[in-house]
């Protein structure tokens, strides 16, 4: 199958092909956007589909951005081993994590919520330390159209120069609402209830030791850490 655009990572012994990868996501179905692979067997890939190019590059950039911080972050972005476009739809094979999702353990009645509120502070904390390039627009890195459920379809009707010219085709639209944007700049949107965390067992809360863990479908983990408060909550937001 010819693709229209392609990225190529590090290679990693037994992943599927092209044909194979566009096979396993149309019997999946495209009411989602991703599944493991190998199908049935202990993952060693997580394959996100019907999704842009540009969600890719962006996940590049903050996975770089974090393997040359010191210290190391504690929010662990999976790296790309591949990715292409077919038919106006975007294919990613990247590295699998291990975890549990703040959704799914939110959702447990034996789960410290407050223990949990913390860490995904804390994860938000750490991705507000990835730099932000002078030239950058709103929408994903290298360019592109912003996706965030904010918009009609869950994409910008077009690219913005800025910050400014977004909050003016804004007020323009909704000239009864004055709208201001606190954030420098709009990388890519993120569903924190799919964040995923990522753990030793030493590092629970008591009740939360006797739990198994299970694989997560998210795309982002965070070793949590002491110190993290939920007011970091509080900071303007970055990412769209």
């Amino acid at each position: 199958m010819s693709v229209s655009e392609e990225y190529i990572g590090r290679i990693l012994p037994g992943l599927p092909g092209t044909d194979e990868i566009i096979a396993l996501c149309r019997q999946n179905g495209f009411e989602t956007n991703g599944l493991t692979y190998p199908p049935n067997k202990p993952p060693i890939a997580r394959i996100k589909y019907g999704v842009s190019m540009g969600e890719m590059r962006t996940q590049r950039y903050v996975f770089d951005a974090f393997s040359h911080m010191i210290p190391a972050p504690a929010v662990r972005v999976p790296e790309i081993y591949r990715a292409f476009e077919y038919e106006g739809r975007a294919y990613i094979v990247m590295e699998y994590v291990y975890g549990q999702t703040v959704g799914a353990l939110l959702r447990d009645p034996s789960t410290d919520k407050d223990w949990i509120y913390d860490q995904v502070a804390n994860a938000i904390t750490q991705l507000l330390r990835v730099p932000i390039p002078s030239d950058a627009r709103p929408g994903p890195a290298g360019g592109g159209y912003a996706h965030h459920s904010f918009f009609s379809d869950n994409e910008a009707p077009k690219e913005y120069a800025s910050i400014e010219k977004l909050e003016q085709h804004i007020n323009k639209v909704l000239p009864n609402i004055i709208l201001v944007f606190i954030m420098s700049c709009l990388l890519a949107y993120y569903d924190i209830s799919t964040l995923c965390l990522q753990y030793s067992r030493s590092s629970l809360p008591e009740a939360q030791k006797r739990k198994s863990i299970f694989p997560t479908r998210s795309y982002v983990s965070v070793t949590p850490t002491s110190g993290s408060t939920i007011s970091s909550l509080q900071r303007p937001a970055r990412y769209m």
